[in-house]
């Protein structure tokens, strides 16, 4: 991969909402554990990434195998976890990546080209802000409206359509038809 390069490459994770692959370009501790322990993961050396941070250089080309290998490195993960992390990695047939790991010892960018039956994807991944707090602002009054005021309408939506469906279903019985309820 050549330094300097823009994101680029369409963003497919093997999955959404939860499924396998869905977090791995999302989660730094999990991206980390399929790398950790790979013999073919190697020390290129000092530098500064594309963005002028300075980091340790990393670089490696890994196949299906070589990603499950690595299971000793996730021996820490929770179960459950490890189990998604295999169902993640099982489709790939190809794994390259760069990857900086900064002097704090957290990641700061990882490139990867990731190849599968479906083609290949490459990512750019930026981490930063480790532990740093998260600002969040509570949205203005006029924003913000309770569960039960919500609510109030639906149930005042779902009575008109309760007393519609009663007085239809009155209809066909008065017409010899059975009513609402006569197939069930």
């Amino acid at each position: 991969m050549e330094e300097g390069r823009p994101d680029s490459g369409r963003h497919r994770s093997g999955g959404q909402g939860g499924k396998p692959g869905g977090r791995l370009n999302d989660d730094p501790a999990e991206y980390l554990a399929v790398l950790l322990g790979q013999e073919k993961l190697a020390h290129v050396g000092a530098e500064k990434t594309a963005d002028g941070i300075d980091a340790e250089h990393y670089k490696g080309s890994f196949t299906t195998a070589d990603l499950l290998k690595a299971d000793e490195s996730t021996k820490a993960m929770a179960q459950a976890n490890r189990q998604y992390l295999h169902e993640a990695v099982k489709h790939i047939t190809t794994f390259e990546v760069d990857l900086w790991i900064g002097k704090d010892g957290y990641p700061v960018r990882a490139d990867t080209v990731s190849t599968d039956a479906e083609g290949t994807t490459k990512t750019t991944a930026k981490f930063s802000d480790f532990a740093a707090a998260t600002p969040v602002q509570a949205p203005s009054a006029d924003q913000v409206a309770s569960f039960d005021d919500l609510s109030k309408g639906t149930d005042r939506t779902l009575d008109e359509a309760d007393q519609k469906l009663k007085g239809a279903d009155q209809k066909l019985q008065d017409a010899g038809l059975g009513g609402l309820g006569a197939g069930s």
